[in-house]
């Protein structure tokens, strides 16, 4: 995985609401891959298919019930990638980018992360 690439296009998107969008219509890994490519980015599908395998890693070392991890599922998937990548904050669109991510590569978790920003 190319993590320099993943942050540079994190802060990147999160910075561009132009490229922000473009990526949030994205209905594949390779479309969202392929916007990142288009911007510059060496980002692939298995490097967006890969976060969410690090989410479920991280998300079954937690030990939590199905009902608590949809709880916090949310704002742990943003932490976690803002961790992941050196990213004090990222936002709003960080957080909209974030949504997009889930929404494609890590569906099972879309309708908690939604539920879980509703609050913010």
């Amino acid at each position: 995985m190319a993590q320099a690439d993943l942050a540079n296009f994190f802060k990147a998107a999160s910075a561009d609401p132009v490229l922000l969008e473009r990526f949030k219509a994205s209905e594949s890994a390779e479309k969202m891959a392929e916007v990142a490519g288009q911007a510059g980015y060496a980002v692939t599908s298995d490097d967006l298919q890969a976060l969410a395998a690090e989410f479920d890693a991280a998300a079954e070392t937690q030990e939590l019930s199905d009902e608590a991890l949809a709880g916090v599922s949310g704002g742990f998937f943003l932490s976690a990638i803002a961790k992941r990548f050196g990213l004090e904050s990222i936002g709003q669109a960080g957080d909209d980018l974030v949504g997009a991510i889930i929404g494609v590569v890590a569906p099972k978790y879309k309708a908690a992360y939604d539920e879980a920003n509703k609050s913010f």
